[in-house]
């Protein structure tokens, strides 16, 4: 599997990296035009509008290294504060999906020698109420931002497919999901 990594020798800016070509500050309006933008169904967090979600068909079209994108934007703007790139492929194989995890997590590490490194043991995903759904999850802290590498296997009850994800938070927005998103 190659991944969409743009120029990651020694850096540390979370802007230096990209999943199919987008990266955190680029608006999405770049990418794609707004009349469609508008017309996709919008994620809310409980307690603040300040960003939102988006998931749509439309990001997932002559995608190279994921099946899905999906993203957390500012709303006025459709700037870029997290990005998701997700693989399908690893439905039922948990044991192919952390073998994939750590090869990519293991290049990410090289481009990225200085940072903390936090690897979690497999869980309950907090997503999931009921605990049946699991999730390994692999980080790397930069200073302005997150990436994080996570295997999933979801409940057969919650209807989400298995995936393998790759994705990069602002710090702000990681700020926002920890004191305000859900307070």
């Amino acid at each position: 599997l190659t991944l969409s990594f743009q120029t990651l020798s020694k850096a540390d800016d979370i802007r230096d990296f990209e999943i199919e070509g987008m990266s955190i500050g680029d608006s999405l309006l770049d990418h794609f035009q707004e009349s469609e933008l508008r017309k996709i169904d919008k994620f809310y967090y409980p307690n603040s509008k300040k960003y939102f979600g988006l998931a749509s068909n439309l990001f997932n079209e002559n995608l190279d290294a994921y099946d899905a994108v999906q993203f957390i934007v500012v709303p006025q703007t459709y700037e870029i504060i997290s990005i998701a790139g997700k693989i399908h492929k690893f439905i039922n194989d948990q044991k192919k999906c952390f073998n994939e995890m750590e090869k990519i997590f293991n290049e990410l590490e090289l481009s990225f020698p200085n940072s903390k490194i936090d690897k979690e043991k497999e869980g309950p995903h907090e997503a999931d109420r009921s605990g049946k759904s699991l999730a390994k999850v692999y980080k790397i802290y930069l200073k302005n931002g997150r990436i994080a590498v996570t295997c999933t296997d979801w409940s057969q009850d919650t209807g989400r497919p298995d995936s393998l994800k790759v994705a990069i938070h602002l710090k702000d927005y990681m700020d926002w999901i920890n004191n305000e998103a859900y307070e």
